[in-house]
């Protein structure tokens, strides 16, 4: 009797011209999902329905749509009917059949709003998020609360998606990263906010002149072309809320409550692909739907936003990408005879010429020229370093287990003109074990550091700091010290005219419960005091330094698993006093990149990556990029 009265009361609904479900909010879940199922049922519906944990929810805690009066908001801001151009973003064709970016590397992940009226907030973020993905080749994850809290567009219980366009550019408003503002979905003031990212919009628009009007699919289509996506409003039902998989199209004509944003379309399924604001559990493949170009008022209020180009980026122009066998397990450039050339090595087996060395040049774009040499070395050796001493250029490669063929673990060359390796200035045979060895310069000397990860030398202690003779040998000790074990990055840099030493833990934390220390460095080459102390997450495996107009900055690369906050790499600003900086630049880059170098050509400054075992995306294993 119980499901005839349903199935009449659904059946009442359809006849009387309604054309969706209506279902109260003080069904179960799984009575909403019961009723949906035979609601799907009579109307025969092709798209499939789930029982989600959305179902928990109720509508207006999933959606939260003000809408505004468009055409007042448009004659009071003209500047938003800016019109669009025929250029596109690499990729995306406004006259393919068929567009889909879900798995393009790094696509900007689905997000969860609830249980907050906040869809205005998620679909203009999401907006600004997917232009900037296409225009810097970055994934980033704006912060939804900013949004929410800072844009007084709205808050929990709805809000517009127009006055939240206007806030980021009207006031060159700088955005900022989920990290820094975590979504809270809850309304509260809008914080101060210190580590800003640099993220800004330069521009927004609409179609149309009315906030009613649905544009055509083609000029949906040109729009998602120059700039990503587009938001867009949509009428959410109970049958909305259940969807599961296939095309959409309950095709209900009322008023819309709720804003997603349109990433791409497919001509054959006669549908947009949208994404929505309720975590994976929902819809099709984590998140999406295909829903039918006409149903449920899909479209209304589409708009575009564009993203300011970033000003710092590795990833913004590749210069060269190259195949190369597997095994190269150290890179390094350096400059002699006023040329900048590439060392490549293998600590175990031989290239595909027999030999495990290479020197090649490289040309005034970046991209790596001609080989000058090559050379086959007994296998085994794991460091090699490059410095300057007597204004010369040296080459220090050392074993940290075992020993060459002249029975010694440590070689120290001169370097020729022409980018070979010249004569051997001395050899050492040092205890097993130094994993870390850097050059530095301080009070206008050379010195070294080497350090051991694990164990102590034979003096008891696990860091020793050395002069560099003239010559390129190794001279006097200026000081020893007993590290906790575990240091596996140590690297120098400059700030405000002074030299610094950043160490950092892979796993693990130091004595003081920190895994990253950043001191001064005296004079004399030893180390001074401690300028600042972090607890990074786990697994950075790449810290580099760089510089740009004067400008340093640092590089943090994950080769497995991401941060805290979604990505791989993180660049910051280094500040004068040696401490790091704002966030200037994420990416979320495919895992197992192994090795990165920062090196100048002409005034330029690139990237190299390399991975020593696999290809990447593209078939590659080393990219060359030039730092914007």
């Amino acid at each position: 009797m119980r499901t005839f009265l349903s199935l009449l009361f659904i059946a009442f609904t359809i006849s009387n011209g309604f054309g969706q479900i209506v279902l109260p909010d003080n069904l179960t879940r799984n009575q909403k999902f019961h009723k949906i199922q035979e609601y799907q049922k009579i109307k025969r519906l092709q798209f499939n329905v789930k029982n989600n944990t959305v179902l928990n929810l109720k509508i207006k805690d999933i959606t939260g749509l003000i809408t505004e009066d468009r055409v007042n908001f448009i004659q009071e801001n003209p500047r938003v009917q800016s019109n669009f151009n025929a250029n596109t973003i690499s990729g995306i064709r406004a006259n393919s059949s068929k567009y889909d970016p879900r798995n393009l590397p790094g696509f900007p992940s689905v997000k969860n709003q609830s249980p907050c009226g906040s869809c205005w907030a998620f679909a203009t973020a999401d907006n600004f998020t997917i232009s900037h993905y296409y225009k810097n080749n970055e994934t980033i994850d704006i912060s939804e609360q900013q949004v929410l809290s800072c844009s007084a567009a709205g808050d929990c219980s709805g809000g517009s998606s127009s006055p939240v366009y206007q806030w980021m550019t009207k006031n060159d408003t700088e955005l900022t990263n989920e990290e820094e503002v975590p979504y809270q979905g809850s309304d509260f003031s809008c914080p101060v906010i210190d580590d800003f990212q640099d993220y800004k919009a330069t521009d927004w628009g609409v179609i149309g002149s009315r906030w009613t009007d649905i544009p055509d699919v083609n000029s949906i289509k040109r729009i998602i072309a120059q700039y990503g996506a587009v938001s867009s409003y949509v009428y959410v039902s109970s049958l909305f809320q259940a969807y599961g998989s296939g095309v959409f199209n309950e095709n209900s004509d009322k008023q819309v409550n709720h804003a997603v944003t349109i990433v791409g379309w497919d001509d054959g399924l006669n549908a947009w692909l949208i994404k929505n604001s309720w975590g994976n559990n929902w819809g099709d493949e984590g998140g999406y739907m295909w829903i039918n170009y006409n149903s449920n008022k899909i479209g209304t209020n589409a708009t575009w936003v564009e993203a300011k180009k970033s000003d710092v980026g590795p990833l913004k122009n590749r210069v060269a990408d190259y195949k190369w066998s597997e095994g190269w397990t150290n890179t390094e450039f350096f400059q002699t005879g006023g040329k900048t050339y590439m060392l490549r090595a293998k600590a175990k087996g031989t290239g595909d010429s027999g030999k495990n060395v290479h020197i090649e040049t490289i040309n005034a774009n970046g991209s790596i020229g001609r080989r000058v040499k090559s050379y086959k070395w007994s296998e085994g050796w794991t460091n090699i370093e490059f410095f300057q001493a007597g204004r010369k250029t040296y080459m220090l490669r050392a074993k940290a287990k075992g020993k060459g063929d002249s029975g010694k673990n440590v070689h120290i060359e001169t370097i020729n003109p022409n980018g070979s390796v010249g004569k051997r200035v001395k050899s050492y045979n040092w205890s097993e074990g130094w994993t870390n060895i850097e050059f530095f310069q301080a009070g206008g000397k050379t010195y070294m550091l080497r350090a051991k990860a694990k164990g102590k030398g034979n003096s008891g202690k696990n860091v020793h700091i050395e002069t560099i003779n003239p010559n390129g040998s190794v001279g006097k000790r200026v000081k020893s010290y007993n590290w906790s074990e575990g240091w596996t990055n140590i690297e120098f840099f400059q700030a405000g005219g002074k030299t610094y030493m950043l160490r950092a833990k892979v796993k693990g934390t130091g004595n003081s419960g920190k895994n990253v220390h950043i001191e001064t460095i005296n004079p004399n080459g030893s180390i001074g005091k401690r300028v600042k102390s972090y607890k990074w997450s786990e697994g950075w495996t790449n810290i580099e330094f760089f510089t740009k107009k004067n400008q340093s900055y640092l590089f943090l690369l994950k080769q497995k698993g991401l941060s805290g906050s979604g990505e791989t790499v993180h660049i910051h600003k280094i500040d004068n006093d040696g401490k790091v900086g704002k966030k200037i630049a994420n990416y979320k880059w495919e895992e197992g990149w192994t090795n990165t170098e920062f090196f100048r050509r002409g005034g330029n400054t690139y990237l190299f990556l390399l991975k020593q075992k696999g290809l990447s995306g593209s078939k590659k294993n080393v990219y060359i990029n030039k730092v914007e």
